[in-house]
């Protein structure tokens, strides 16, 4: 029979079998006897460790967790943790990983984990379902270091052994972190063991043994945990299971074979952790975030004679400069500060500086491209970090303009806009935008259902922000529909007006989405 995994669950006529790919986030001890003893196995689980993806909220100024999973530490030097791609991915796209991670840990089974180390996502892949973190530095006020914890070390015969290796009916040991509605106070390692009962291959990967079967009970939590076996080395990663009505639960483990050449790169790129190991609390104790005031990020593409901010916005075009302002309060000279750019997700600039500019005033930081050339077309995030935690960031985009340097007024203009998460502030990307023909209502559009009857689309980037594909005619109103996944779409009749004097740019206001 064949089977299909699918997120939901699947009702097949030939069987009462219910098959669910689920993300793995807890489960239920069960032990066995193992050449493994317990006190063994408990330094081993201080490897695994909690993972909180973070998402910045522009309503708060600060990052809060939208999932979790587990990880397992395999590199010491580097801070590398192994995890799974799923545990990590941004929940508004499966493809791309999340900016940070709060990564939790502890020394014994019966404390829970704490904060410990703050992490960034340095390689993987979605479709292999695996995924690799750095940890960057430690948590305000963490008091559990790198030395403190175990380490499943890679390509050592003493922490791994490959799926060629296994043999049906061996011994599986899993360890992960259980959790509920991230209610870290009643969070606790936890572990859970069984038998080998078959592999998987996988379309697509050249490996006979891309999956490990085994009847080691999982539950919500384990995704990106440890699988380890009698002898206490890693041969899987728990991401999912099927779930059968007659037979119960199969868990189903990635083979550490495929993070092999993940991990390769890695090494090679990244260079040894450099986060300091003289205190983990080091220079917390001493500041005061609540006296730390840094206003939202004012962007400009020219300064006036006193290096203030010119016509400044959100959204510039060919432009060879761009200035990051914001004004400070509460600030003490020898703050460690990070002030960064990105560019389309990735880290450009990462510059580190040492605060010597007193307790209060603006700030500015300049970007430039090569050869003060056209900066490139693109989404910008600028970022203030103060002793590690980051305190403000902003957004900005840089387009092209064919008509920027030519003050001429057309029959027909250029539309653009944002469109947001009502609750975060945060562009939607892939959200589309449909305008529909002057005289076109929404009923009418929904009762003809002809595509003809669309004068545009547009589709958002990363930054949620778009641009109407056809130019619009001026002195017209025109319905719009929105639609994005996962919220509530947006269908109103001439929300749209155009102005009969508008310019050849036509900026549409802010359009925010609710999940629904």
């Amino acid at each position: 029979m064949k089977i299909i995994i699918n997120i939901a669950k699947v009702y097949t006529k030939k069987s009462n079998m219910i098959i669910s790919l689920i993300l793995l986030f807890c489960f239920l001890p069960l032990f066995s006897l193992t050449a493994i003893t317990g006190e063994q196995i408990e330094e081993i689980a201080t490897a695994v460790v909690l993972i909180l993806p973070m998402e910045y909220n522009n309503r708060t100024h600060d990052y809060e967790p939208i999932g979790s999973g587990s990880g397992t530490i395999i590199d010491k030097e580097l801070g590398l943790i192994l995890t799974n791609y799923h545990v990590i991915a941004n929940p508004n796209n499966r493809n791309i990983p999340c900016e940070k991670f709060f990564i939790l840990a502890t020394t014994r089974p019966d404390i829970p984990p704490v904060p410990a180390f703050e992490a960034v996502f340095v390689d993987g892949s979605s479709d292999i379902d695996v995924a690799v973190l750095q940890i960057t530095g430690y948590m305000p006020g963490s008091n559990v270091t790198l030395d403190d914890l175990f380490s499943l070390e890679w390509e050592s015969p003493e922490s791994w052994r490959s799926a060629e290796d296994l043999h049906l009916f061996d011994d599986i040991i899993i360890i992960g972190y259980p959790i509920y509605e991230l209610d870290l106070e009643y969070v606790t390692i936890n572990v859970t063991d069984g038998k080998l009962s078959g592999f998987l291959n996988q379309e697509n990967v050249d490996f006979n043994r891309a999956w490990i079967k085994t009847n080691a009970q999982v539950s919500f939590g384990n995704s990106g945990g440890a699988a380890i076996d009698s002898e206490g080395r890693l041969i899987g990663i728990p991401t999912a299971f099927l779930e059968d009505v007659e037979y119960g639960k199969l868990t189903i483990l990635r083979s550490v074979d495929l993070a092999d050449s993940y991990i390769d790169n890695i090494r090679e790129e990244v260079t040894p952790l450099s986060i300091d190991y003289i205190s983990p609390q080091s220079f917390y104790d001493d500041i005061d975030y609540n006296q730390i005031k840094i206003s939202d990020i004012v962007f400009a593409s020219s300064q006036t004679r006193n290096e203030m901010p010119e016509d400044p916005g959100y959204s510039f075009s060919n432009i060879n400069i761009l200035y990051a302002y914001f004004d400070y309060e509460g600030m003490t000279d020898g703050y460690k500060c990070s002030l960064s750019w990105m560019y389309n997700d990735e880290k450009i600039v990462d510059d580190q500086i040492i605060w010597e500019w007193g307790p209060d005033g603006t700030f500015f930081v300049p970007l430039t491209y090569q050869n003060n050339s056209n900066m490139p077309v693109g989404d910008y995030i600028f970022i203030v970090q103060i002793e590690g935690r980051e305190i403000k960031r902003g957004y900005v985009e840089v387009f092209y303009d064919q008509f920027t340097n030519n003050e001429i007024y057309l029959d027909t203009i250029t539309v653009r806009g944002v469109i947001i998460d009502a609750d975060t502030g945060r562009g939607i990307r892939g959200a589309m935008i449909g305008i529909l023909k002057p005289g076109v209502s929404i009923m009418d559009f929904a009762r003809l259902q002809d595509g003809r009857h669309y004068a545009g689309f547009g589709e958002c980037n990363r930054s949620g922000r778009y641009i109407i594909d056809n130019p619009l005619e001026k002195g017209e109103a025109y319905s719009v529909i929105v639609l994005a996944e996962g919220y509530e779409p947006v269908m109103v009749d001439d929300a749209l007006r155009i102005p009969n004097n508008a310019q050849n740019i036509y900026n549409f206001e802010t359009i925010k989405l609710s999940r629904n």
